[in-house]
């Protein structure tokens, strides 16, 4: 398919632009672009108009979407025309010339040959980012075959960016030896769920154990709990009436202060502070008032004493008017004087110019020789001619004399020469042998990585402890599997951590003891605080004291009586201090039972940390005994991991060097092959002598000297055949094109005869001469223009300034007659000042009359504020029932007497309703007044003593149901393994999920590599011939060609090969732009492929020699030349100097230029 016409009726930037590639055969169609003319735009219409248009589109900037329109007229290899037009829409896009019949889609697709949009543009359309990115994927393949070719062949240039996602999408999932990739962590979930499956199992006899137990701890604490909830409400009780004591008593004194201030008036809580506002505002507005009249007698005097001109101010306008043309007055007679001089100026250039050219004739009557613009162009125009027909003439005249002389030069070469024989055969040979690369070179280094291999696992085997052995023997030794050593690792680390963690709590216990144990020597060292047990000794001491004193039947000493006495003072401050210091006896004795805790809860975590010392010490014990029969007195499992690691390194290491031995041999085959068939190529060309030992590169080296010599003796007879006929062809192009220009000139010597005339110069005058005359008649034309444009305004300032005089004397006799002796200038000056003075004034009594109705305004608002203000107080005093304003004060104190009293009163109520614990406040006075006060403190001491009893007990209690609890739920083995199996199971959805996309990850990245390798087994021969021969081309001989050779690893690397094969360049020692080219070289030569086989379709180029110098540019310009003999090609640049390049090296048949601005073809 071939495209004749592309038509931007509107689209993007463009209106009704044609685009027209119907010349040639197929054509070099090169459409240029400044920036910013459209060619982006250009190329997205391109594709639209085969493709459709998105429904997205960004090239309404100056069309709406519902205009936007694309022509196309589009040519079948059978002949077969389809005119038609794209529009935007979603349904019937495609229409006919007339933009209303539609046209079926599948009408356009039969001439796209099948191919649809995301084939076309890989296949067929090229850019300069996709070049750049396609030399780039080429280095970093490092010359990879296989993708070089199925890059180039499908289009795809970030081919390798492909392959490496899908191998990362697919080890993200799953990756031997690892951990993290879902399916790995799924898998080790699995395990660890089937593992505590078969731990669920347990004995039902030991089940109803613990069940009993459990239940029996639960009967237990529901008594405890409901003991030790009496003894605690008890105990609150007491507490609450000992609170409510002092409360009861402050709320009787209030009732009584209540009763005093009973008669006192309730006043808002805002009433004083109202009453200081009323008086403060009333002060302030009196002086408003006074400060208002005031003001309002020195305004009325100011207003008296001024004079406003009104007659003055009401012509305003015409005053200011006259004194803003005054500054244009004067600078117009300034302009004038200059103008003056200007036009003087002009007319004496335009005599010197007219007598130069008719002495005889006057300014006024210059019009007569006035040249029309007609005759003017003309002799122009045909003044060009005649140079481009003088230097075509002296060109084509020096092209004959040398193609004459070069065509007797190649002729006595061709006569020199000798004929070439075949080598056919040879060549074959030669090429098989290449393709296999430097198959010595190869076969040393294999050697070499053999030697080196072998000596690496050695050292890696010496370096390898904990066991001796050979390479052999350790390739099987039987270690334990990565995911036992795991285990190991998981269950040493548990175990250690719990070790660890009996400890942390066995000194945080041992810490919080010592805490305790300060906290209760500091209640000691601030003062010892007293117990019950404390008082209790002190009152058995005083009843022992008493006792002894009553049955003494003797008088006793004094010394006996004051000890009684101290001792009933002592139990009794004891008693006090019980009382007075109740938090820090209750602080003391709580001191006392978390010590007892504490310590119980010591013993147990000491128990349990000997408990996990014991678990650790025999799992590693295990751990030592799986190593024992391989004789490995093992380390941590984590050094292991990696001695196995190392081991298995090494066994990969032995295996790897039994395949490199088998390579070697089968490299040395194939050289001792290809050394055979090249001495019997060279013993039937007479260039290989019997007996001689040579290597097979000294004999690939010595045929190619051999092919090649013949190759260029070859080519240079072809090459001076042809350019003798090419030269033979140019010669007789040239002397019909001197014959031409000939008649050319003839004809334009009777042209210029008749065009010259009219400047009265004969026909021999030259163009110079001519072009003398018409730009001193321009001259002249131009000053007599501007002498007169410089009369007319020196006319209007003239009468603009007699107008201007008239208008002010006039108004100046009839409103400023005393002015009227003064000139114009100052008359308007002097009026603009009094307008000035006049206007200050008037302003200022406006000013004065605003002040005065606002000082009376004030005046009347400070007058009813007053009365408002007074009506307040009065207002005030009447609430309070008080007969003048200064008595509110002591009204005001009365009041907040009063509302203290209830407020506290009721303070005091609400704290007695807290303690009342939901009873009324009668009933809870009542209940309090019937306990005796001094025996609320011994009670309620005796009633915490027996709860902390209970609490104690009830932990205990606590404790063995909580062991029990855990003890059932770890052997409720059908729950927890009913749990596990649906665990299980969602694990295995999510794994069958998992699965199948690495599945598809893993079968996309094998499809794509064996498309690859087929593609290469396919292409490799055509494709990569083509493609050498476009390579060599493109980097100007700077490269002989391209071949395969190994790479480090041993696959098939291409590698580009400098003239006379001095050098081999792998493609990452290539430039990037030498990298560029041979991508290109290669989809080029894939394109051609192609088209051996299919329907041409246009190739869309874009800019892609932006960074090729001008040489290759030329060569590869060279390239799509010959190209676009099989199918059309269009490219679009920003660059004129492409255009000029491409003139050097494509024929005018087949280099067509185009326009993106207005003008069509270039």
């Amino acid at each position: 398919m071939k495209i004749l016409e592309l038509g931007f009726l509107a689209f993007g930037p463009f209106t009704e632009k044609q685009l027209d590639f119907s010349s040639g055969h197929e054509g070099l169609h090169i459409v240029y672009g400044s920036n910013e003319a459209g060619k982006t735009s250009a190329l997205r219409g391109l594709g639209q108009m085969l493709y459709g248009i998105p429904h997205i589109c960004s090239d309404n900037f100056i069309h709406p979407h519902s205009k936007i329109r694309i022509r196309g007229l589009v040519r079948r290899d059978d002949g077969t025309l389809l005119e038609f037009i794209r529009r935007k829409g979603r349904l019937n896009t495609l229409r006919a010339a007339d933009d209303a019949t539609v046209i079926e889609e599948s009408h356009l697709r039969s001439f796209l040959s099948g191919v649809d949009e995301g084939f076309f543009k890989t296949m067929f359309g090229i850019d300069h980012a996709s070049l750049v990115q396609g030399g780039e994927e080429i280095i970093r393949g490092g010359g990879d075959i296989g993708q070089i070719l199925f890059a180039g062949g499908s289009g795809i240039s970030d081919l390798r960016k492909i392959q490496n996602e899908l191998r990362a999408e697919a080890e993200n999932l799953f990756k031997p030896s690892a951990q993290k990739p879902k399916i790995n962590k799924a898998i080790s979930d699995f395990k660890e769920n089937r593992k505590a499956i078969r731990e669920a199992e347990l004995s039902v006899q030991e089940w109803d154990q613990h069940d009993k137990a459990l239940r029996h701890a639960l009967e237990e604490k529901k008594s405890v709990d409901a003991e030790l909830e009496k003894k605690l409400s008890d105990a609150r009780r007491l507490e609450r009436i000992r609170d409510a004591l002092p409360v009861m008593a402050r709320r009787k004194e209030l009732l009584n202060d209540l009763e005093v201030c009973a008669d006192a008036v309730m006043l808002d809580d805002d009433f004083s502070k109202k009453r200081r506002k009323a008086f403060t505002t009333l002060e302030i507005v009196k002086n408003e008032e006074k400060q208002a009249i005031h003001n309002l007698e020195d305004i009325r005097q100011l207003i008296g004493n001024l004079e406003v001109p009104d007659t003055l101010i009401e012509k305003a306008d015409f005053i200011e008017d006259m004194y803003q043309n005054l500054g244009s007055i004067r600078k117009a007679a300034k302009d004038r004087l200059r103008l003056v001089g200007e036009k003087i100026t002009r007319e004496s250039d335009a005599k010197d110019i007219l007598r130069g050219l008719r002495g005889d004739m006057t300014l006024d009557h210059a019009d007569q020789i006035r040249l029309e613009k007609a005759e003017s162009f003309r002799i122009q125009e045909l003044g060009s001619v005649y140079e481009r027909l003088k230097t075509r003439e002296e060109n084509t005249r020096e092209e004959i004399a040398r193609l004459s002389l070069i065509k007797e030069q190649i002729k006595a070469k061709l006569s020199k020469m000798a004929a070439p024989f075949d080598t056919d055969e040879l060549r074959s040979v030669m090429e098989k042998a290449r393709q296999h690369g430097d198959l010595e070179a190869h076969y040393q280094n294999q050697r070499l990585e053999i030697r080196k291999a072998e000596a690496d696992a050695n050292a890696g085997l010496k370096k390898l402890r904990l066991w001796t052995g050979t390479l052999e023997s350790l390739e099987n030794l039987p270690v334990p599997s990565p995911e036992t050593i795991e285990r190991y690792e998981q269950g040493l680390r548990e175990a250690e951590d719990a070790v660890k963690k009996q400890q942390a709590d066995m000194d945080e216990l041992e810490h919080a003891l010592l805490e305790n144990k300060g906290r209760i020597e500091q209640l000691r060292l601030e003062q010892e605080v007293p117990t019950e047990a404390d008082l209790y000794q002190a009152r058995e001491k005083r009843e022992q004291s008493w006792q002894f004193i009553r049955k003494a039947d003797f008088p006793l000493p004094n010394d006996v009586a004051e000890t009684y006495e101290s001792e009933v003072q002592q139990a009794d401050t004891i008693a006090d201090r019980l009382r007075r210091e109740a938090d820090k006896v209750v602080k003391k004795a709580g001191l006392l039972a978390e010590r007892e805790t504490l310590k119980n809860k010591f013993m147990r975590s000491k128990k349990q940390a000997e408990k996990a010392g014991e678990a650790f010490n025999g799992l590693k014990k295990e751990w030592l005994d799986i190593w024992e029969p391989l004789g490995i007195s093992p380390k941590s499992p984590r050094e292991m991991r990696a001695w196995v690691q190392k081991q298995m390194n090494l066994a990969t290491q032995v295996s790897a060097i039994r395949e490199q031995h088998i390579k070697a041999e089968n490299l040395k085959t194939q050289i001792d092959t290809f050394r055979r068939e090249l001495i019997n190529c060279l013993e039937k060309l007479d260039e290989f002598t019997a007996g001689e030992e040579e290597t097979l590169t000294h004999l690939l080296e010595k045929s190619r000297q051999i092919a090649e010599r013949m190759d260029k003796l070859r080519a240079s007879r072809d090459k001076f055949s042809s350019e003798l006929e090419q030269r033979d062809v140019e010669l007789r192009e040239r002397q019909t094109r001197a014959e031409n220009i000939n008649e050319e000139l003839s004809r334009w010597r009777s042209q210029w005869a008749g065009a010259v005339e009219t400047l009265g110069l004969d026909a021999d005058a030259t163009p110079g001469q001519a072009n003398a005359v018409t730009d001193d008649l321009k001259t002249l034309f131009v000053k007599l223009k501007e002498a007169n444009h410089y009369r007319l305004r020196i006319e209007g300032i003239d009468r603009d300034a007699a107008e201007f005089d008239e208008k002010v004397m006039q108004f100046a006799e009839h409103d400023a007659p005393d002015l009227l002796k003064l000139p114009t200038d100052q008359i308007v000056t002097e009026l603009n000042a009094r307008l000035t003075r006049a206007r200050a004034a008037k302003t200022q009594w406006q000013n004065l009359e605003k002040q005065r109705q606002k000082e009376e305004k004030q005046l009347r608002t400070a007058k009813n504020k007053i009365a408002k203000i007074h009506g307040e107080l009065t207002a005030m005093c009447e609430e309070a029932g008080c007969e003048s304003y200064e008595s509110l004060p002591a009204a005001e104190e009365h009041s907040a007497r009063r509302k203290e009293i209830q407020v506290r009163l009721e303070e005091m109520e609400n704290e007695l309703r807290k303690l009342s614990a939901g009873a009324t406040l009668d009933q809870f006075i009542q209940d309090a007044r019937s306990v005796d006060p001094d025996s609320i403190d011994p009670h309620t001491d005796q009633l915490r003593e027996e709860a902390d009893i209970l609490g104690q007990k009830k932990s205990e209690i606590d404790q063995t149901i909580g062991k029990e609890q855990n003890e059932i739920s770890r052997m409720n083995g059908s729950a927890r393994a009913a749990e596990l199996a649906e665990e299980s199971q969602s694990i295995l959805a999510a794994l069958e999920t998992d699965v199948e996309q690495y599945v598809r990850f893993r079968l996309a990245s094998t499809v794509l590599n064996q498309a690859i390798e087929r593609y290469r087994e396919k292409s490799q021969g055509p494709i990569l011939t083509r493609s050498n021969e476009l390579f060599t081309h493109m980097t100007l001989g700077s490269f002989e060609g391209l071949r395969l050779d190994f790479n480090e690893k041993g696959d098939a690397a291409l590698v580009g090969v400098r003239p006379g094969g001095r050098e081999i360049v792998s493609v990452d020692g290539m430039s990037d732009g030498t990298a560029d080219q041979l991508y290109l070289a290669v989809r080029i030569a894939s394109l051609e492929a192609y088209l051996e086989k299919n329907e041409a379709m246009p190739f869309i180029v874009d800019d892609i020699l932006i960074k090729f110098d001008d040489e290759r540019a030329i060569a590869t310009l060279e390239v799509l030349a010959r190209l676009s003999e099989k199918t059309q090609i269009i490219f679009f640049t920003h660059h004129r100097h492409l255009l000029e390049l491409a003139e050097k090296c494509a024929d005018d048949g087949v280099l067509f230029t185009h326009s993106l601005s207005n003008g069509g073809s270039l």
